[in-house]
C-alpha cells in the first residue's frame, strides 16, 4: 500500500510528520487529500505540518461539468445544463475523487481529536483565471472545510459575508482570507 510505503520512508529518514507539508496541484490535490485523511483515520493518527492545495477541484463529476479546454471549449458544458443527461457520462467514471467531502471529513476528524487545538493547516491557492479548473471549485472546497470546522456549521451566504469582513486585498495579486 502506498501510505505504508510512504510512512516507512519518512520514518527511515528520521523526518517527523510534523515537518512534512503536502503540496499538490490540480488532479494531485485529490490524492494528497485522500492520503492525509487516510493517515489521520488510523488508530494511531499521523498528522502533517500542513496541506497546500493549488487549484483543487470539488469532485470529478463537477469537474466534467465545468472543464473547458484552454478555458474556452466546454467538453461537457452543453449537456451540463441537463443533470440527467450529464449523469450518463458521469456514470462511467469509476473514481469520483470527492475532494470537497474527503477534506471536510479530514477537518471534522482533526477537530474531534483531543489535545493541541492547532492540529492542521490547509492552504488553498487558485487563480480566478485558471484555464483548466474554475476557481469556483476552490470556493466549494473552502466552504465545505469551514462548515466542517464549526460545530453549528455555516451557510454559503454566511461564509461569503464573513470572507468579505476578513478579506485582505493584495492588489493585482488577489486576496487572502485567513480562517
Amino acid at each position: 500500500m502506498l501510505p505504508r510505503w510512504l510512512s516507512g520512508r519518512w520514518n527511515e529518514a528520521g523526518i517527523p510528520s510534523s515537518r512534512i507539508v503536502f503540496f499538490a496541484q490540480s488532479l494531485e490535490t485529490a490524492v494528497s487529500i485522500s492520503l492525509a485523511n487516510y493517515m489521520a483515520a488510523k488508530p494511531d493518527p499521523t498528522l502533517f505540518s500542513g496541506i497546500v492545495l493549488v487549484a483543487p477541484f470539488a469532485d470529478v463529476e463537477l469537474l466534467t461539468a465545468t472543464y473547458r479546454v484552454a478555458g474556452t471549449i466546454p467538453i461537457l458544458g452543453p449537456i451540463a445544463r441537463f443533470p440527467r443527461l450529464l449523469a450518463w457520462p458521469n456514470s462511467f467514471i469509476l473514481s469520483k475523487w470527492p475532494s470537497k467531502d474527503a477534506l471536510a471529513e479530514f477537518v471534522r476528524r482533526c477537530e474531534s481529536m483531543p489535545g493541541n487545538p492547532l492540529k492542521y493547516y490547509i492552504t488553498i491557492i487558485h487563480a480566478e483565471d485558471d484555464y483548466d479548473i474554475p476557481w469556483t471549485h476552490s470556493e466549494q472546497v473552502f466552504w465545505r472545510d469551514v462548515n466542517a470546522s464549526l460545530p453549528e456549521g455555516i451557510t454559503y451566504k454566511e461564509l461569503e459575508r464573513e470572507k468579505e469582513a476578513l478579506k485582505s486585498v493584495r492588489g493585482v495579486s488577489g486576496w487572502v482570507v485567513n480562517w
